[in-house]
Order: C-alpha cells, then sequence, then structure tokens
C-alpha cells in the first residue's frame, strides 16, 4: 500500500460501509465457529491494519495475535487498548507462529498482495489446529481493477472458480462455504469503474452519513441471506475453509 493512502485508509476502515459489513459477517463466520469450541478462540488475523476488528474480537472474549506487513498499521493498532490480544509486524505470506496454533485465522484481502498465493495458503493451513477454520476474502474479477488496485500493491484479483483451484490445492482443508461478497453494489461499482477508469481515484472516498447508512443497511441483509445461500458475483469473493481432524 502506498504511505500517503494508509492514514486515509486507517480512517475509513473504522466507520466505512465497506470494512463495517465486512467485518459484520467475519464476526458472523466466528460466532459459528464458537458454538463447537469449549471456550475463547485463539485467532490469528493476517493484515489486521490499525485494528478495529482485533479489538472487537477482544471485546468478545478472545484471545488474538493480529499482524501486518506494514508498521505504520501496528504503529496505529498499537494505540487501541486491548489486554489479551497482539499486534506483530510480521510477513502475512509466511507467519512466524508454532504450528497448529489458531482455532480461526482470517485473511481480508491479503492473498492478492502475496505473489506466491498457494504457498500463502499452505503456511496458513500449517498453523490451523485441527478442525480450525480458515476465512479468506479477495477481490473480485480482473475486469474491476483500477488504480485502487495500484495504490494497494495487488498482484492479482480473483473470479470464485480460480480461488476455488488455488484452495483445493492444499488437501487438508475442505471447503465449508465460497460466495461472492458484496452483490448488492455489485453493478453500481462496476459502472463507477467504467465511468472513472481513466481517473486516479482510490475509491475510499468516505460517503455523507445517510448513503453510508443506507449501504451498511444493504448489505446487512446481504450478510444475512448468505447463511442461506451463495451469491453468483459481486466485488468481493471468500471462501470458508476448515482444516480435517484426521488422525
Amino acid at each position: 500500500m502506498d504511505l500517503s493512502y494508509q492514514a486515509d485508509y486507517f480512517s475509513a476502515e473504522e466507520n466505512h460501509w465497506w470494512f463495517v459489513s465486512r467485518r459484520n459477517y467475519i464476526l458472523k463466520l466466528i460466532k459459528k465457529a464458537e458454538k463447537s469450541s469449549k471456550g475463547p478462540l485463539a485467532i490469528l488475523e493476517i493484515g489486521c491494519s490499525a485494528g478495529p476488528l482485533t479489538e472487537e474480537l477482544e471485546r468478545r472474549g478472545h484471545k488474538v495475535s493480529a499482524i501486518d506487513i506494514s508498521t505504520e498499521a501496528i504503529r496505529a493498532a498499537g494505540k487501541r487498548s486491548l489486554k489479551k490480544s497482539s499486534f506483530l509486524v510480521m510477513d502475512g505470506g509466511s507467519p512466524s507462529f508454532e504450528k497448529e496454533s489458531f482455532d480461526f485465522i482470517i485473511a481480508s484481502d491479503v492473498l492478492e498482495h502475496i505473489k506466491d498465493d498457494t504457498v500463502a495458503i499452505s503456511n496458513w493451513s500449517a498453523l490451523l489446529k485441527k478442525g480450525g477454520q480458515l476465512a479468506i476474502f479477495v477481490p473480485a474479477f480482473s475486469f474491476l481493477w483500477s488504480h485502487h488496485d495500484v495504490v494497494n500493491h495487488h498482484f492479482r484479483r480473483y473470479s470464485l472458480a480460480e480461488l476455488k483451484r488455488k484452495v483445493r490445492g492444499n488437501k487438508e482443508l475442505k471447503v465449508i462455504k465460497m460466495s461472492y461478497w458484496n452483490f448488492t453494489l455489485f453493478l453500481p461499482v462496476l459502472l463507477f469503474r467504467l465511468l472513472f477508469k481513466e481517473k486516479q481515484t482510490d475509491n475510499l472516498t468516505m460517503p455523507s452519513s445517510l448513503m453510508n447508512g443506507i449501504f451498511k443497511f444493504f448489505l446487512r441483509i446481504e450478510n444475512s441471506l448468505l447463511s442461506f445461500l451463495s451469491f453468483p458475483f459481486g466485488v468481493s469473493c471468500f471462501v470458508l475453509l476448515e482444516k480435517e481432524n484426521k488422525a
């Protein structure tokens, strides 16, 4: 991520509809995982940025190891008053933790930053306990490529089929759920990207309070529907994986 872009990013992720809605869906996934656990989860958040999700997870009783390759991000995250969780500067593609340390691993908008994404998935799998889960979110569709991807130093965007091929290369992991995400606002985003393709924009302009609330409302409905169905397209795609509990 460009250094000039980081301050705006850290500010936006607190209240911007995109970040709030995605955090809410991740929290839904973790809540389901809690049901099979006898206590709080050991969670690894890869690409924690300034730490709003880590803070919420700790508030809910979990202990989180949160990592980011950006020193500036970890410095910003460190200002949060957390007692059980830790923030560390670390390469998300090859985190340095003991094998089988975590019940749940979150990698939101991380895989597209890593040159060898297959190796990264293998490294993440090794850190999961048997029966643990891994949630990966990535930006969708190459035709949505924009200046936003450039300033964020992305290597690629994914189709759901491409993401599926990547994760199925790891025989330890089984797919629990796959879908596109932000289906609701896909057409407006597509139109915006096409109309302003030549304009240098990072797509993180904070909308008015009214529009921000409306977008959150639509994504709240979509997050609820994802409990029952999967969407055929969206601005992002995600997969929820489980490490098989084999002897």
